[in-house]
């Protein structure tokens, strides 16, 4: 979910899936929904463990996992996802 993200984190996003789907690991998002952006708001209806990722998601880092940075790093997300589906 994304509303008024820059190209920073758009950029992000592009990379991070067409990195997961070129090695086939794209399942590892499943259940992760990913918000982003300055004006992006959590959706009321939402499946998974929300993950906030960049800045401007800073103020939802209570109400799931964040990942910090601007723009955050792909791998650094995938990273995550990674450890998550280890536990």
């Amino acid at each position: 979910h994304e509303k008024g993200a820059c190209s920073g984190c758009r950029h992000t996003k592009e990379a991070l899936i067409s990195n997961l789907e070129r090695e086939g690991k794209l399942d590892i998002l499943k259940g992760y929904p990913i918000i982003f952006g300055q004006l992006v708001h959590i959706p009321d209806k939402l499946e998974g463990e929300l993950v906030n990722i960049g800045v401007c998601t800073k103020k939802y880092k209570d109400k799931g996992y964040y990942i910090p940075g601007c723009p955050p790093h792909p791998e650094d997300i995938t990273l995550f996802c990674q450890e998550k589906r280890k536990k």
